[in-house]
């Protein structure tokens, strides 16, 4: 399953439009980029990408030799990760939620110069929307431009039940489904 965020230790320009990726794990490592596989069995720790913008890098999936192409059971858990690229100029990460009709804090990430910050929020209501915004601050207080998301969390159903009965007369068992 590729590894976003957790496989990427710093991101830092290199050149007009060139970007120096710092990769943590275990190598080798295979980066995609636009869903196809960009580099395969890196050894090294450490790339340089030329991307399309000198102000934003480009997006690239990274796994590592730990990780596995093998199917897994996917769960959907009652909480959210947010997700987001740095802002230099930022000294912390404002984390929000709407609630009711207000924004109210639910913690801050403070900007350490890694390039890319996450944010686990606590377990959420099932089957409702919620809205969270992640706002830049600056080391005297100043807002910076906030990004939102709005997300509906349907848990995983829980797992089917089912009764059967065995008559011993006929040999025949019947199976039902409970709901």
């Amino acid at each position: 399953m590729p590894a976003y965020i957790d496989r990427i230790a710093s991101v830092q320009k290199a050149g007009t439009k060139a970007w120096r990726f710092a990769l943590s794990g275990t190598a080798p490592f295979d980066i995609y980029m636009e869903g196809k596989l960009f580099i395969g069995d890196l050894d090294e720790s450490e790339i340089v990408i030329n991307g399309d913008s000198a102000y934003e890098p480009p997006v690239i999936e990274v796994l590592d030799s730990t990780d596995s192409n093998e199917p897994e059971q996917v769960t959907y858990p009652p909480y959210l990760v947010l997700q987001w690229r740095g802002n230099s100029a930022a000294s912390y990460y404002q984390v929000d939620r709407y609630v009711g009709s207000a924004w109210t804090r639910q913690g801050t990430v403070k900007e350490d110069g890694s390039g890319y910050y996450r944010f686990d929020t606590d377990v959420l209501a099932d089957e409702t929307e919620h809205t969270f915004r992640v706002v830049p601050v600056d080391s005297d207080g100043n807002t910076g431009h906030s990004f939102s998301v709005t997300s509906l969390i349907v848990k995983n159903p829980d797992p089917p039940s089912i009764d059967i009965t065995y008559n011993g007369v006929s040999g025949n068992a019947e199976v039902r489904a409970r709901a």
